[in-house]
């Protein structure tokens, strides 16, 4: 139990032996760091004789704490030996001390005599001396507490993306001012201040100072352990995919700042995050061009890599290839092309030259000679053929050229020019035409 003493003292008087004796204050006490204040008990106030012994003593004193005084008996104590202490007042009183910024605290007592008793100070006694009277000397003492001092630790918890900055400002018990790191000691009473920040495209997670939200710039007095945690979440967005069918479409996570997000094929709906990398293939299907490609409403070739910032929105459409029909016929045919089935649906349509084709249309050529003409060549895009009628399924711009060939016409060389002659026999009735023929040596052949 800590105790506070005081010695009495007096000087000789008419030459009597001076008088020696003390008094104390029993007390115990509580600290509080985080109120910065003690809580004081004093159980009791004694006194001791230091010279005299076998004599009693009528001890007469008050005792003042705050506002309130506290008196002693008055009542006579034995001395039965030197230095032995004897209760003059006991009890208990208890009181809050509030500590300075430096964690230094005290309180004071008054002793003094007690008004109406009639004694100005004590008595001189001599040794043998077989009672007495005693009343203390009018004074204030101050008794000292323990210093609130106590250092604490700083722990700084910082998660990917987040900057953290504590920073001392004040310190009553002499820590160095400016900037604190993970595991740095805090005294008691520094002030502090806590800032943090999360990287472009995240947002503040837990931020707690001791298990407290804190916003950032917030300053504290340390009266404890401090600590920090900080973490930043990073921001996510839907993926939305809009591709028709006649479409391809992939897209692929290559890399993400996001622990456990998954790399590879990303479906419509995904969940993606700012700073993923995203590789994004397209194409039309066969027989289609790609006519809508689209990022966020912006133009794009397949085969990029983007990297995410915002939600991100991916449009593919692609339309039928379309292709021009042409037709060339030579004199004496007739020549009839017929669109019987395509993509694009419908019944059978007649194609002229200049018509439009489409990828997958479906095309029936019929071809007929005149009296007096036959076909001697039918090709489509320079590839003859030889059935007739034919179909043909568009895959690109058709070309038909159908060549004829008149008959019953000898070729004569009259030295100026060849020159084609008709081969007309008189039947008796009429004149007829004939077709000339040759013979290669295999077969007759028309000529």
């Amino acid at each position: 139990m800590p105790s506070d003493k005081w010695e009495l003292r007096e000087p000789d008087r008419s030459g009597s032996p001076g008088w020696d004796g003390s008094v104390r204050v029993n007390y115990t006490y509580t600290q509080s760091i985080a109120n910065n204040t003690t809580t004081v008990t004093i159980t009791s106030i004694q006194f001791c004789s230091e010279n005299h012994y076998q004599t009693s003593f009528n001890i007469y004193g008050r005792f003042t704490i705050g506002n309130t005084n506290y008196d002693s008996s008055g009542g006579s104590i034995y001395v039965a030996s030197q230095n032995t202490w004897y209760d003059i007042w006991s009890g208990s009183i208890s009181f809050v001390v509030n500590h300075n910024a430096n964690g230094s605290g005290s309180f004071s007592i008054y002793m003094g005599p007690v008004p109406g008793t009639g004694y100005s100070d004590y008595n001189i006694l001599s040794q043998y001396q077989s009672s007495g009277n005693i009343e203390f000397p009018a004074a204030t003492y101050t008794i000292s507490l323990p210093t609130i001092n106590r250092q604490f630790p700083l722990s700084i918890s910082q998660g990917a993306n987040t900057t953290v900055t504590v920073m001392r400002t004040a310190s009553p018990l002499g820590g160095s001012i400016g900037q604190l790191y993970n595991g740095s000691t805090l005294y008691y009473n520094d002030t502090i201040t806590i800032s943090y920040s999360v990287g472009t495209g995240c947002t503040i997670g837990t931020h707690t100072v001791n298990g407290v939200d804190v916003n950032s710039g917030a300053s504290y007095t340390v009266i404890r352990a401090f600590s920090v945690v900080v973490t930043a979440i990073v921001n996510s967005y839907t993926l939305t995919l809009s591709k028709d069918a006649n479409s391809n479409l992939t897209i692929n996570r290559t890399s993400s700042p996001k622990q456990g997000a998954s790399q590879g094929y990303l479906s419509s709906g995904a969940t993606i995050y700012y700073g993923d990398v995203l590789n994004i293939v397209f194409s039309a299907k066969t027989g289609y061009t790609v006519n809508t490609h689209t990022l966020n409403g912006n133009s794009i070739s397949s085969g990029i890599t983007y990297t995410v910032t915002a939600a991100v929105s991916v449009v593919i459409s692609s339309t039928l290839n379309t292709y021009q029909f042409t037709k060339t016929v030579s004199v004496g045919l007739s020549v009839v092309v017929r669109r019987t089935s395509s993509p694009y649906g419908g019944g059978a349509t007649g194609i002229f030259t200049g018509s439009t084709v489409y990828y997958g249309d479906v095309l029936e050529i019929t071809a007929s000679a005149n009296s007096g003409y036959s076909i001697e060549q039918m090709k489509i895009n320079n590839t003859q053929y030889y059935d007739n009628p034919h179909t043909v399924t568009v895959v690109s711009a058709i070309a038909l050229a159908v060549l004829s060939k008149a008959l019953g016409f000898v070729h004569i060389d009259s030295g100026a020019a060849i020159e084609k002659y008709k081969i007309l026999i008189d039947s008796g009735a009429a004149y007829d035409q004939y077709r000339a023929m040759i013979d290669t040596g295999s077969e007759i052949v028309p000529y």
